[in-house]
């Protein structure tokens, strides 16, 4: 369930901001260049709204990033194994 409710946000904040937005060294912090950047159209408190939760959507985006690159390792080893497992048999 918690696994679905993070992946729901993640979707959420991946529709409104973009998917790799808080991942640059330039997003760092939520008073950066990239936050000034992204809420320069928004009035102050949804300014201060999207600086309360950053670091939630930033630490949301690089789980969503961990997981894509740990299935990409996973696939690539049973790709591997597949692959050699196929040169034996000949």
């Amino acid at each position: 369930m918690v696994k679905a409710e993070l992946d729901g946000f993640a979707k959420a904040v991946a529709d409104r901001f973009g998917e790799r937005t808080f991942l640059g060294i330039a997003a760092n912090a939520a008073n950066g260049e990239a936050c000034r950047a992204l809420t320069a159209t928004m009035h102050d408190t949804q300014k201060l709204e999207v600086q309360s939760a950053w670091s939630v959507m930033r630490t949301v985006q690089q789980l969503g990033v961990h997981e894509r690159a740990t299935e990409a390792v996973r696939q690539s080893k049973a790709m591997r194994q597949t692959s050699a497992k196929g040169l034996l048999l000949k």
